[in-house]
């Protein structure tokens, strides 16, 4: 149960919708929006927080903050430091090194219930920077707060509850031709997801300087019947890409779409920059994660011919005379002898040494025992023996061999 409880906490805090070009997070009476507001140039047009700035100049942007919450919430801005953390970015704890290059124009303010204001954050770079790209996250905290009047006007707030967000912020350092935006369209890819809904996934390149945050839109053509497609399906890139990372949009297909060839155009555009690619497909949505049916079978027959390689090899190794002989009709005819014995003959001579066993050990302790019963059987009394098996082995055959007649 309290885990029940925990979890519930937490989606409530980290509840989220993304109306267009913004982003709100809400809680139990804490409620905040936010959006960029476009502006034109190469990296503004698409609702992310970039400034593109050579050494010693400075920009300006603008973000929305709305209050969706019945109360008052105290706002409270900071810009963090950007790690990775098992291969991804995250905004960490401390203060980022390009903090101190930005400066917002209102911060630890009241936002009144309903309410919106508008902010501007302004940023120098220093003449001293190096060119490149600086990565920060903008941190947006909204506090539940009973605020009160003090001297000169001064409000102050007392902290009650808090949800934040955290939004990435890019400072590009360099001159307008070293700021390039290129990418490539390199793949697709369908699948089937473990709920059975039918993706596909578009892969693509960051060529350029500029962060990558790419509309995407993709539309199938069928091969087959001309007169039958879907689309325009939209999505967005999973993650901003830097300069030469890869990354990928996926798409989520309707039940109707179903197996066969397709001709799809994909189109992905960051501001002015609009690139196209035609893809010529099978699409068979395999399960993702498990087998093809041309591997699956492959992985088969692998598998039967190592199971008869390795009991052909045991079989061999069980029977030396197949190993030390190398004539192969000789090893078929000794394993047919060996498998004509008659099992009555054999034990009509156990009985017999048995018997003489007792014999001579009943001699032996009355000492009437003679010097000939202590020898040994002979040469000629063992080939007799021997002969006299043979012979009943063949007769037992032949009269097997009448009863079946």
């Amino acid at each position: 149960m309290k885990v029940f409880l925990r979890l519930f906490a937490i989606l409530l805090v980290f509840t989220a919708s993304l109306p267009v070009g913004g982003y709100s997070v809400l809680s139990a009476e804490l409620g905040i929006g936010f959006r960029v507001v476009p502006t034109g140039g190469k990296v503004g047009g698409n609702n992310q927080l970039w400034f593109a700035l050579d050494r010693g100049e400075s920009g300006v942007r603008q973000f929305e903050i709305i209050s969706s919450s019945d109360i008052s919430q105290l706002i409270q801005l900071s810009f963090v430091e950007a790690q990775i953390v098992d291969g991804q970015p995250v905004a960490g704890s401390d203060q980022s090194e390009i903090a101190r290059w930005i400066t917002p124009d209102a911060n630890n303010f009241i936002l009144k219930p309903r309410e919106s204001r508008m902010i501007q954050i302004s940023t120098k770079v220093p003449v001293d920077a190096k060119d490149g790209t600086y990565k920060a996250y903008l941190k947006v905290g909204a506090s539940s707060a009973k605020s009160t009047k003090a001297k000169k006007n001064v409000t102050q707030a007392i902290v009650k509850n808090v949800v934040s967000f955290n939004k990435e912020l890019y400072v590009l350092v360099g001159d307008a031709k070293s700021l390039t935006l290129d990418f490539e369209i390199l793949d697709l890819k369908d699948f089937t997801d473990g709920d059975g809904e039918k993706h596909i996934s578009v892969s693509f390149r960051n060529l350029g300087k500029v962060p990558l945050g790419l509309k995407v839109n993709a539309t199938l053509v069928s091969s087959e019947f001309s007169n039958l497609s879907y689309g325009p399906f939209i999505a967005g890139s999973t993650s901003m890409l830097e300069e030469g990372n890869e990354g990928s949009a996926d798409f989520s297909l309707p039940a109707e779409v179903a197996p066969g060839n397709y001709r799809v155009l994909v189109q992905a555009s960051q501001d002015s920059v609009i690139k196209n690619k035609v893809f010529e497909k099978q699409l068979s949505f395999p399960l993702l994660g498990g087998f093809t049916f041309f591997p699956l079978l492959l992985t088969l027959i692998f598998v039967a011919l190592a199971i008869y390689l390795f009991r052909n090899g045991i079989r061999k190794l069980r029977n030396p005379k197949v190993l030390e002989s190398s004539n192969p009709n000789k090893d078929r005819k000794v394993l047919m002898e060996d498998d004509e014995f008659d099992v009555e003959a054999i034990l009509n001579d156990i009985l017999v040494k048995n018997q003489r066993r007792r014999e001579i050990a009943q001699k032996k302790k009355s000492g009437n025992i003679t010097k000939k019963s202590r020898s040994l059987p002979t040469k000629k009394d063992v080939t007799k023996s021997i002969s006299t098996s043979k012979n009943r082995a063949k007769t037992s055959k032949v009269k097997s061999k009448s009863k079946l007649r």
